[in-house]
């Protein structure tokens, strides 16, 4: 599929992932620095125009962003927890001070003025109007234009807020919840995979330790054969992490005090304001006019799927007590194999995670006119990340680069996601800085003993995130 190269093509700047604590916790000084200065001199400035008060700070931005981007992916992705700590640390120091930032009044003004030129705003070229009436609003949602009192506590909420994410992110990223079962309330589980897992005696038994991570999650709660098992590991991954309830408790209440200094009497209302449906009302719309049409199939779906558990019920000789939402995903399971007359692994076994990464890969080569190739022993955060570099095949131009951190690992980020390693940007001397994408996924692990099989809903995750992967580098963006 692509050729491997020695070393990494002189395009562009690169991430440094081999930072320790220290050097990470002082980096964000010098943003914070440069970027007061930034907003100092636009403030000062008489004629407020684009270039005067607009392209400075969204030059600056796209400085800033460099190490931005590279916190925000390692604070998730870094196996070590120090380094995780500390970026999480420069994060909410950078998040901080660009709160404090976008409340400036002077600065605010000198936006506001031209954004209000509308002569001038409409001889600048698209992108460039919707800077301006991007940076015009952040001002706006940080308070610009309330009273003193109310945008003074405007800024503690967003702060506030920033806390409460970045500790909801280490909680949940850091989660060590497992599971204890006996080998036989794993059956339906293959053998190399109970064979993989830890173990330990309780009272006696030999005990399976299974982690509550998304991987090892949904193979249990679609193939385990005992309901008390999927139930079991169904409460206890759902219940993870309960220190996590009090911060989104917290942060709910923040939201709607937010939404309301604002003038929005809730945050959806507040967050819609600048998207395509505006209103409230005109997503229950949406969503009432589809309500009619997915009920009935919703009904004969879980009729059909309560059914088959009350077959097995009454063979086990037991009596049926009701259809829960453990059961859901090994009954759905179970019926799409048989409706197709195939057996348990119904997909799996077209889909090995060797053969369908390449295969999904070509697909994208092929819909965008692209290449990718393969860069041997990448400088990464992990021995398991791949580094692809991609080009515009007929035009021998190179686009960006992405990294595939596939398989879980102690403190990664438990879904999936594609994060920003580096944005794509137009520099001040005509060159450009190009975008790097990281799709982060925890995928089961190959191994020698068993080669691991994507079912179907992995294909649809990856297929899906590497379109983040390209919207981040195909978009070639000026700011």
């Amino acid at each position: 599929m692509a050729t491997i190269l020695n070393s990494i093509s002189p395009k562009g700047s690169f991430p440094n992932f081999n930072l320790g604590p220290s050097e990470i916790e002082e980096m964000p000084k010098a943003v914070v620095s440069r970027t007061a200065k930034v907003f100092d001199m636009v403030a000062v400035q008489t004629n407020h125009t684009f270039e005067s008060a607009i392209a400075p700070i969204a030059m600056n931005e796209n400085k800033s962003k460099v190490f931005v981007d590279l916190v925000w992916l390692l604070k998730d992705v870094s196996p070590s927890k120090d380094i995780r700590d500390a970026s999480s640390a420069a994060a909410n120091m950078t998040n901080k001070h660009n709160t404090e930032m976008y409340m400036r009044e002077d600065v605010y003004e000198a936006v506001r003025t031209a954004f209000a030129n509308e002569k001038k705003m409409d001889k600048l070229d698209s992108e460039d109007r919707r800077l301006v009436k991007k940076l015009e609003r952040e001002f706006y949602i940080h308070g610009l234009g309330l009273d003193k009192d109310s945008r003074a506590r405007l800024g503690e909420i967003y702060n506030r807020k920033e806390e409460l994410k970045l500790q909801f992110n280490s909680n949940t990223n850091g989660t060590s919840s497992k599971v204890l079962f006996t080998r036989r309330e794993l059956v339906g589980l293959s053998d190399p995979y109970v064979d993989g897992l830890k173990t330990g005696q309780v009272d006696g038994l030999l005990k399976y330790v299974v982690k509550c991570k998304g991987a090892d999650y949904y193979l249990l709660i679609r193939l385990a054969k005992h309901p008390e098992t999927r139930k079991k590991m169904y409460l206890a991954f759902n219940s993870r992490r309960p220190e996590n309830i009090s911060l989104l408790q917290e942060l709910t209440m923040l939201r709607l005090e937010k939404a309301r200094l604002l003038g929005k009497s809730t945050h959806a209302e507040h967050m819609l304001e600048d998207q395509m449906a505006k209103t409230p009302k005109a997503v229950f719309d949406m969503l009432n006019s589809w309500k009619g049409k997915c009920r009935q199939a919703l009904v004969e779906n879980l009729n059909e799927l309560s059914e088959m558990k009350k077959k097995d019920t009454e063979a086990a000789r037991k009596q049926y007590d009701g259809f829960f939402d453990w059961g859901t995903m090994f009954y759905r399971y179970r019926r799409n194999g048989h409706a197709f007359n195939i057996g348990d692994g119904y997909t799996s076994e077209y889909f090995s995670i060797g053969y369908t990464v390449p295969a999904i890969l070509s697909i994208y080569q092929k819909m965008l006119g692209l290449q990718f190739v393969k860069v041997d022993k990448p400088s990464a955060w992990h021995p398991d990340v791949e580094l692809y570099e991609v080009w515009e095949v007929d035009q021998d131009k190179f686009v960006g680069r992405f990294y595939l951190d596939l398989y879980p690992r102690e403190g990664k980020y438990p879904f999936v996601a594609t994060f920003t390693a580096r944005s794509g940007f137009a520099k001040v001397d005509g060159s450009r800085e190009y975008p790097i994408a990281a799709m982060v996924a925890n995928f089961p692990k190959p191994n020698p003993s068993e080669p691991r099989l994507f079912d179907h809903g992995h294909v649809i995750e990856f297929m899906h995130e590497m379109g983040h992967v390209f919207h981040c580098l195909c978009a070639a963006t000026k700011w």
